[in-house]
């Protein structure tokens, strides 16, 4: 079945209920098909590797968000700007 993106967006729920029942579902944008949505197998469960708080570069702040890597093992660019800071200007 092909199903535009805006309609799936729309009728998210309902998609994956056929997907469930082992419908395949082909998305489209502007008519060309980008993906396809399918049923996992049953018995595959899942997990993730290991929790964030576990990772090395994830640290939590004082208002409990991840703060990232310390600002000495930041990933510098040219200009002295890390990436972070190019992340941080994209989002504004």
């Amino acid at each position: 079945m092909y199903v535009a993106i805006r309609e799936l967006k729309n009728h998210l729920s309902e998609y994956l209920k056929q997907v469930q029942t082992g419908e395949e579902i082909i998305i489209t944008t502007h008519g060309n098909p980008v993906a396809r949505l399918v049923r996992l197998a049953p018995n595959l469960r899942i997990k993730a590797a290991q929790s964030l708080d576990n990772l090395a570069w994830v640290r939590r702040g004082q208002g409990g968000k991840p703060l990232g890597l310390p600002a000495a093992e930041r990933i510098r660019l040219a200009g002295d700007q890390t990436l972070s800071d190019l992340l941080l200007k994209d989002r504004e």
